[in-house]
């Protein structure tokens, strides 16, 4: 099956032969006379259950889908969580991500996967992306170049270290990568890469 978004709708495709299986009405659960969707973020499956999210201060929705093809059911929605082109990651049970507050500004967050609960909201210099790998991590803000290295964690954000990518231009939208123990990380047409193995 594949699942993606439309302006208004998520959608479970049969990819054996391009058949819509299912669709949710994602409009139903926002505004939409607020701003606009960027519909660019990877929804996460688990279980039966999908969570979905954009920025532009869209609301995040966790929804189940059902293996009979009928309509998919709102689980939870949670407005807080709404990343602009961060995307999102799960950890057992809890969701990592970022904000998007406005277009200057986005803090990261933390989101329970069962109730939908905000754990933490923490602003770390700006939005940006996040990635994971062995347990860990790692954050990239679009501002300024920082990366971080975080202990995943539900009760606070767990900074384990950091270092800024200063060269190369414009905002940094590009998600890093982590390929053999390497950390890929591009700036505009600027690429860096970093050893992270012990």
């Amino acid at each position: 099956m594949i699942i993606t978004h439309t302006p208004t709708w998520i959608i479970g495709v049969d990819a054996t032969n391009g058949k819509i299986i299912w669709k949710f009405d994602f409009g139903s659960v926002n505004d939409d006379k607020k701003g606009g969707r960027n519909y660019i973020n990877t929804p996460i499956y688990k279980d039966g259950y999908i969570f979905a999210a954009n920025g532009y201060g869209q609301t995040a929705a966790k929804i189940k889908v059902n293996t009979d093809g009928s309509a998919p059911t709102l689980v939870w929605k949670n407005p807080e969580i709404n990343p602009h082109v961060g995307g999102m990651v799960l950890i057992g049970n809890y969701i990592y991500s970022s904000t998007h507050d406005n277009n200057n500004m986005g803090r990261y967050i933390c989101v329970d996967w069962n109730t939908g609960k905000t754990m933490w909201l923490t602003k770390w210099n700006n939005k940006g992306s996040i990635i994971s790998a062995e347990g860990l991590l790692y954050i990239y803000e679009e501002r300024w170049g920082h990366v971080g290295l975080v202990k995943p964690n539900s009760s606070q954000f767990e900074l384990v270290s950091e270092f800024i990518v200063s060269k190369g231009t414009g905002p940094g939208w590009a998600h890093p990568v982590i390929d053999k123990g390497r950390l890929f990380v591009r700036h505009g047409d600027y690429m860096a890469v970093y050893s992270i193995k012990k």
